[in-house]
């Protein structure tokens, strides 16, 4: 259920784009082209240096929050999602100045399927990948079912602990064996007592279908399904880094950021796994890890785009937007 969940929000608030994320002509456009704002003042090397490094670490932790919040199915799970989606289009407004409003929104929209595919990854880890087709509903009913869930997980974890009060055969038990009571009780209490006996039967088997889908989810992990998720996850990463490359051959080297991103990628499958396995100092040390990772793949950003507009940086304190 979680993976609908999560899938579910991510398909229907930030859709795949159907577009190519970049081609040779449209990077190269976007380096050689009139910079925004090219007339402006320049900005603080450190300060540019700084917020990339502030970009990418919001990045981590709020990926890290998404992690624990959505293998636990925590309620703050939507939340999570969001503020870590906006990081995403924080990193690609970071860049528009450079390469444009069009490169920015590519890099962004990039950097959500990331995300997504991160997200359907870790429900294949968890073993409920079987849910993620359902990617039409609202918002709203993304809400409700999370609620919904909660109420479906009591009701189970009840019928485990007592299940006499949801008869094999309910209607059974409401039978009258004086029919002379029966007539005396009219028809309201016929009515009453129906309703009473059907909602016995809807909660039961609603009980039973989900603490089976559980059981079925949680315990049989697809390994077909995990590993093209992996594989997708970690070829969006290497569109990532080829885009960077394809705006930027002056100051990043395409196999250098292809396998920064794919180091980013595997720690996140690290802590990821740890989390779902309740490796509690496993998943922290990984995420450490990924902290001191995405710092370097920062400055190495940043020091690319220095590099090829150096005319639009200088050494004075100044600062550059943050959020």
């Amino acid at each position: 259920m979680l993976s609908l969940l999560l899938i579910t929000a991510l398909a229907v608030q930030y859709p795949q784009s159907s577009k190519p994320a970049t081609t040779d002509t449209t990077a190269s456009r976007s380096a050689q082209a009139a910079p925004r704002g090219s007339s402006q003042s320049a900005t603080s090397r450190q300060a540019f240096h700084d917020r990339m490094r502030e970009l990418w670490s919001d990045h981590i932790v709020y990926t890290r929050s998404f992690i624990v919040s959505a293998s636990a199915a925590l309620p703050d799970t939507a939340e999570a999602l969001q503020r870590l989606l906006r990081n995403q289009d924080e990193i690609g407004e970071a860049v528009k100045p450079y390469y444009g409003d069009a490169a920015g929104t590519q890099l962004a929209s990039l950097l959500r399927n990331h995300i997504q595919l991160a997200g359907k990854t870790l429900m294949a880890a968890k073993g409920t990948s079987t849910a993620m087709n359902m990617q039409n509903q609202s918002s709203s009913q993304y809400s409700n079912t999370m609620r919904a869930d909660t109420v479906s997980s009591k009701t189970d974890t009840s019928s485990r602990m007592n299940n006499s009060q949801y008869p094999s055969n309910p209607s059974s038990s409401s039978k009258m064996n004086d029919t002379t009571k029966a007539r005396r009780s009219g028809i309201n209490n016929d009515s009453t007592q129906a309703k009473t006996t059907a909602t016995q039967s809807t909660a039961y088997a609603q009980g039973q279908q989900y603490n089976q889908q559980n059981q079925a989810g949680e315990n049989q992990v697809d390994s077909v399904s995990l590993n093209q998720a992996i594989a997708a996850l970690k070829a969006n990463g290497d569109s990532i880094a080829d885009f960077l490359a394809k705006a930027n051959p002056r100051g990043f080297n395409q196999g250098t950021l292809r396998s920064a991103l794919q180091m980013h990628l595997t720690l996140l499958l690290k802590e990821a796994t740890a989390q779902i396995k309740k490796d509690w100092s496993g998943s922290i040390a990984a995420f450490d890890e990924s902290q001191r990772q995405a710092q370097q793949m920062a400055d190495m950003l940043s020091d690319g785009i220095m590099k090829q507009f150096p005319s639009r940086f200088n050494t004075k304190a100044t600062a550059v937007s943050s959020r």
